[in-house]
């Protein structure tokens, strides 16, 4: 092994230990991961490249055996991954929160009582220039093993420092996904569903919620009025981003026959901070109600106004999703039809126009909301494409046969619209 492979580790070990931190749409909220973490920030040290006695010529014939690295970790003292990783503003300061493995706080929400093994917690606070941070992990004697620092300068766990990670706790427990699920089924079990979902209501970060959530869909006294209204309550998303497929799903087949939780949900839907999650948690509800809910006139003029907040590519997604799962058939799709009036591009309200041109079978109705459609394309030379196109079906009705010859003296072209014309009587005299 040559050492240019070791300098290759220790460069991915460096670059592993750093945070990417995403910002969530508005808010101040910014978390992300952390691939290597310890609780020691001079581990470094521990190589002695001072011991290196080598030309930067020699690293191509220097061996491994040629020195002796001491890796810096031992059994005892491993790096470890980090689960979770939030930083947040609180009254002028920014304060952060992330570790690994499971933490129980006291029942008062002031202190730690204990961590599980190989967890390790790391919390802290920036504040007019000063920096608190502590570290809690598993000593294997009962009680977590602690270590506070100000400053970069390890202080004593006293009295003081106490004090101050009683305040920082009180307030990291709204927005920390670290001793979220640990918290949430202490409440659950100590004080009842009603505690748990006054605590879900209180919570700032989207990271928080996703674990109260599992725990309150594992409750068996939960109602679905109390779920909505614990939904009309939160500001942003329900979980982190790429997760909102998934909650949503599970809410809506929880309780699916809740009017008031169906137009809940799809109100929390449209405060999700990015266009994917909004995207994501209307095609959930989709999948879910696709099957009787949207039957409703209202559910449905309501979802399909919620999928307008998305940017248009995704809008019209969910739109041809629509025109494919057609809950309640053609009216379904004369809805989305109609909705995809309000894209911006023409070639998306096109390519629905396409789609439920495409519907096999369809109804006379259809096919003339289609060709009504067709006629307010800006692109002549798509409005006759699309017209030959349904030239082609073998089951149009006269009334849409006159409705698509009407559009074709429409199409500004003399020689379109002898094309769709000519088509049209071939059509007429095979029939």
């Amino acid at each position: 092994m040559k050492i240019t492979s070791i300098t290759a580790a220790l460069a991915c070990s460096v670059a592993a230990a750093c945070t990417l931190n995403v910002e969530n749409g508005d808010s101040d909220l910014r978390w992300g991961t952390v691939a290597d973490f310890d609780d020691e920030d001079d581990n470094f040290d521990d190589f002695g490249f001072d011991d290196f006695d080598f030309e930067l010529d020699d690293l191509d014939e220097l061996e491994c055996d040629d020195f002796d690295l001491a890796f810096p970790f031992d059994d005892e003292d491993r790096p470890r991954p980090i689960d979770a990783y939030v930083s947040w503003k609180h009254d002028g300061a920014k304060r952060w929160a992330a570790g690994t493995g499971t933490v129980i706080f006291a029942a008062d929400d002031r202190s730690v009582e204990r961590v599980t093994q190989w967890t390790v917690i790391w919390m802290g606070e920036e504040r007019d220039g000063e920096q608190h941070e502590v570290h809690f992990r598993e000593s294997g004697y009962g009680q977590p093993r602690v270590i506070y620092d100000v400053n970069r300068v390890e202080r004593p766990w006293d009295a003081e420092a106490r004090a101050w990670f009683a305040d920082y706790l009180q307030d990291a427990v709204l927005h920390a996904e670290v001793g979220a699920r640990s918290r949430a089924a202490r409440i659950q079990r100590d004080e009842g569903t009603a505690a748990l979902l006054t605590s879900f209501r209180e919570l700032r970060s989207p990271a928080a919620r996703a674990h109260y959530l599992v725990t309150l869909l594992e409750a068996e006294d939960l109602e679905a009025d109390q779920l909505a209204d614990a939904l009309d309550g939160c500001g942003s998303d329900l979980a982190r981003s790429g997760m909102q497929y998934t909650f949503y799903r599970q809410l809506a087949e929880r309780f699916p026959d809740s009017t008031r939780l169906r137009y809940a949900l799809i109100a929390s839907g449209e405060r999700a901070a990015l266009s994917n999650d909004r995207f994501d948690a209307q095609r959930a509800l989709l999948s879910v109600w696709r099957k009787g809910a949207l039957l409703d006139e209202a559910l449905e003029a309501r979802w399909i106004a919620a999928c307008s907040i998305s940017e248009p590519r995704l809008h019209a997604d969910l739109l041809l999703e629509y025109v494919a799962a057609g809950p309640a058939g053609d009216r379904s799709r004369i809805a989305a039809l109609h909705a995809a009036r309000g894209l911006p591009s023409s070639a998306l309200r096109s390519d629905v126009i396409e789609r439920c041109a495409r519907r096999v079978p369809a109804g006379a109705e259809l096919m003339l909301a289609v060709v009504e459609e067709v006629t307010d394309l800006e692109s002549a030379a798509r409005r006759e494409a699309l017209l030959l196109e349904l030239l082609e079906r073998d089951d149009l009705s006269e009334v849409v046969l006159d409705s698509i010859g009407d559009a074709a003296k429409g199409l500004g072209s003399p020689a379109a619209e002898h094309r769709v014309l000519a088509r049209l009587s071939v059509v007429r005299a095979e029939s």
